[in-house]
C-alpha cells in the first residue's frame, strides 16, 4: 500500500523535465493605463521567500498557478490571438492592477537567458469598467 502510494506521490513532487517538449524564451506581460508613458509588470515575484514559506507553496501556491496561465495565455497570443485567449488575459489583467477604473493596455514580450526581445504583441486599449462588473 505505502509503495503504490509512494510510486503515485513522487512524479507529482518531482515532475520530469522530459515532460516539455522544448524550453523556450519566457513570455512577460507589462500594462499600463492609457495616458500614462510607463509599463508595469502585471506579475510582481517577491525578491525573497521564507523557508515556511517555500514549503507551502510546494502544495498550493495560487498566485503560481495564475502566472502559469496567464504566461500559456500569452504564449496562445503570440501564435494566435483568438477572441477567447484575449478577453480571458483582459479579465485577468484587469483582476491583478490596483486601479480599479481606467483603459487599460497590455503587451507581451519575451526573456532569453540573456536579453530581453522585441515586443511580440500588444492590445488595444480596453476598459476596465466593462470587465470587472
Amino acid at each position: 500500500m505505502v509503495r503504490a502510494t509512494l510510486r503515485l506521490l513522487l512524479p507529482v513532487l518531482f515532475p520530469s523535465w522530459r515532460f516539455f517538449k522544448e524550453v523556450g524564451p519566457s513570455p512577460r506581460i507589462e500594462y499600463r493605463l492609457i495616458g500614462e508613458a510607463n509599463w508595469r509588470p502585471v506579475l510582481d515575484w517577491p525578491t525573497y521567500v521564507e523557508f515556511p514559506d517555500m514549503l507551502v507553496r510546494l502544495f498550493w501556491n495560487r498566485d503560481w498557478n495564475d502566472a502559469l496561465f496567464l504566461s500559456s495565455c500569452a504564449e496562445r497570443i503570440c501564435e494566435d490571438p483568438t477572441p477567447i485567449v484575449l478577453a480571458e488575459m483582459n479579465r485577468h489583467i484587469a483582476q491583478r492592477v490596483p486601479e480599479t477604473e481606467g483603459v487599460l493596455q497590455f503587451r507581451v514580450f519575451f526573456v532569453t537567458e540573456h536579453a530581453r526581445t522585441e515586443v511580440e504583441y500588444q492590445s488595444t486599449p480596453f476598459s476596465m469598467r466593462d470587465l470587472l462588473v
